[in-house]
Order: C-alpha cells, then sequence, then structure tokens
C-alpha cells in the first residue's frame, strides 16, 4: 500500500478524530494532574486511540453499514470492564 493508494479524504477523517481523542485526553490529564501515579484511569493515550477507533468504524460503517460500530462498541465496552475491574481493587475510589 502506497500513500497514494490511502484515499486523501478517508486520512483527514481519521487524523480529526485522532485529533478530537487527543484533545479531550489532553484535558482530562490536565484536569486530572494533581492525582497521584496510578489514579489516573485515562489520559491522553485512551483518548487518543478511542477517537482513532471511533472514526475507523465510521468508515467501515460507511461501506459496511451499522456492524462495525456495535461490534467496536462492544469490544470497547469490554475492554474498559476489565481494566476498570483490574484497577478497582488497587484504587477502591478509582472514577472512569
Amino acid at each position: 500500500m502506497t500513500f497514494e493508494s490511502v484515499p486523501f479524504d478517508e486520512a483527514l477523517r481519521l487524523a480529526v478524530a485522532l485529533a478530537i481523542g487527543l484533545l479531550v485526553g489532553a484535558e482530562r490529564g490536565w484536569k486530572g494532574r494533581e492525582l497521584g501515579e496510578g489514579r489516573r484511569v485515562a489520559g491522553l493515550r485512551t483518548f487518543g486511540l478511542t477517537g482513532l477507533l471511533g472514526g475507523a468504524a465510521g468508515l467501515l460503517a460507511h461501506d459496511l453499514g451499522p456492524l462495525p460500530i456495535g461490534l467496536i462498541f462492544i469490544g470497547l465496552a469490554m475492554l474498559l470492564a476489565v481494566a476498570y475491574a483490574r484497577t478497582t481493587p488497587l484504587a477502591p475510589d478509582a472514577n472512569i
């Protein structure tokens, strides 16, 4: 796959989704900067990847219908639930 084979419109949409996720993650990280290490649940990387995943789901849904959005949502919800369950015994007052 070369750079010319990726449509600019789709790459731009993914870049915008990533940028929005990174902005939300940066704001969340800035807001929780006083919290100790291990107390911040989701930040720059988490929201950036979530935004990129949402953008990819939107592009896939354009071609394949709403099924990819539902599957990606279920997968992400399961991943977040497992991550929350793993951190809860360490920090009972952790928040999402």
